[in-house]
């Protein structure tokens, strides 16, 4: 089964408001939507936080095969709130690291000694200790002058946030409520991975629509974002869904800035980008080859090399794997010299990483490794790029890369390593100056 790969988060508003059949039901799907997620929310944490159910976004993950795939609820969206609440300031992955910053920002909930510092603090859990007195306040006006009232479980949390007058009890209980919320996270994404809102969003909405607000938010992320692997992957998506187009219809939407969104929309934006994204070109030959290295025959006789089926299929493998690593690595720019796609090419990284590697052709299986491939950085590239490989060997400027044992991991660390704000600089300063595909 192919994995899933998590493409986009979507607006719950938007796709109630413009892809719903029945627009009577807005309020029976945002009741079901939050209701979903709220019970596995309470499932891991055993504890009911009324006033969010994490819902406003939820996910949308695909295959190799499909467009869009399985719409399930958003555990990015779920940690983006959390971190937001423990207002924390943070860009780093859901590691170790975050689970010990927040516990830290806990630490200081945990010792708040008045609202002052609370407001200062945790101003979201303040306006909830201020909205639960109101809620619990409003509440006690209505019993005395009706003698009854019922606390409805939808306003729980804010009546449970009035309740704790005393601000210590209600920094106590938020402490207890939170740690869950950190220590546990994984667990939720755990149980969002196993839901799916598909049997519903059938039911309910209307799929063309669906599928057209969906690509929407694809070509926006590719509008914005630098993971240059996943803009890849989601083009691929982009151009399916453009293929399969029902032209004998005509959808149109209106996205969550409120544009207008049909497929002639879809397009123009689509070719824009296919045009910034295309390779680059220089007007040179990477890495020419060079007259010692080029010789593949010893004086007298030619050497002639025959390599079996089994040999050529060993290669093959090799050569797609090696074209699926770099295809799969988030390069900022590929370069192609005069050579086209017959020899090196060039791969930019933006912390200023550029790798010279043979392009594979399938046709010829002897490109699946070449003879090596070769680092060198932007500042280097456009001197270094042109001289031959017998030049390059003994540059101390340069590090070659020979393809055997595990020679990816080698050239993993180099262009996995994090940017300065310098090495992104002059990495676009490098992409400017060259041409793009013809």
């Amino acid at each position: 089964m192919d994995k899933e790969v998590k493409t986009v988060d979507i607006s719950l508003d938007t796709i109630i408001r413009e892809c719903s059949l029945n627009k009577d039901l807005s309020f029976e799907h945002y009741i079901y939507f939050n209701l979903s997620n709220r019970e596995l929310i309470h499932e891991i944490f055993k504890y009911k936080k009324f006033n969010n159910d994490f819902t406003n976004k939820i996910s949308c993950y695909s295959t190799s095969s499909s467009i869009i795939g399985r719409i399930r609820p958003s555990y990015d969206y779920f940690l983006s709130e959390l971190i937001k609440i423990m207002n924390l300031k943070y860009d780093g992955g859901d590691d170790e690291l975050l689970t010990k910053r927040l516990l830290e920002r806990l630490d200081i909930l945990t010792n708040i000694k008045n609202e002052k510092e609370l407001k200062k603090e945790f101003p979201l859990l303040y306006k909830d200790l201020i909205d639960g007195r109101k809620y619990y306040n409003g509440l006690i006006s209505l019993y005395s002058i009706n003698g009854e009232y019922e606390v409805q479980s939808k306003e729980h949390y804010y009546y449970s946030c009035g309740l704790k007058k005393n601000l210590k009890n209600f920094v106590k209980t938020q402490s207890v409520m939170y740690k869950r919320y950190i220590c546990d996270r994984k667990k939720l994404k755990e149980k969002q991975e196993n839901f799916s809102f598909n049997p519903y969003l059938r039911k309910y909405f209307d799929k063309d629509k669906l599928m057209l607000y969906i690509i929407d938010k694809y070509i926006s992320y590719c509008e914005t974002s630098s993971e240059q692997a996943k803009i890849r992957y989601i083009m691929n998506k982009i151009e399916m869904y453009i293929k399969s187009y029902d032209y004998s219809k005509y959808y149109v939407i209106y996205n969550d800035n409120n544009e207008k969104v049909d497929i002639n929309s879809i397009n123009h934006r689509y070719n824009l980008l296919k045009e910034k994204l295309s390779d680059k070109n220089v007007e040179w030959i990477l890495i020419p080859k060079g007259k010692t290295l080029s010789k593949v025959r010893k004086r007298g006789k030619e050497r002639t090399l025959f390599m079996s089926t089994k040999d050529i299929e060993l290669l093959k493998k090799v050569g797609e794997a090696k074209e699926v690593f770099y295809e799969s690595s988030n390069y900022i720019a590929k370069v192609v010299g005069l050579g086209k796609y017959k020899g090196y090419v060039g791969y930019i990284y933006e912390n200023g990483e550029v790798i010279l590697d043979m392009q594979y052709d399938s046709k010829k299986p002897k490109t699946a490794k070449g003879n090596a491939a070769y680092n060198m950085a932007v500042d280097d590239f456009e001197e270094l790029s042109k001289k031959n490989k017998q030049q390059l060997i003994n540059n101390p400027k340069v590090k070659r890369i020979c393809h055997k044992n595990n020679w990816t991991d080698q050239i993993r660390p180099i262009i996995e390593r994090k940017a300065t704000e310098e090495e992104k600089n002059k990495t676009k300063e490098l992409i400017k100056r060259l041409k793009r595909k013809p």
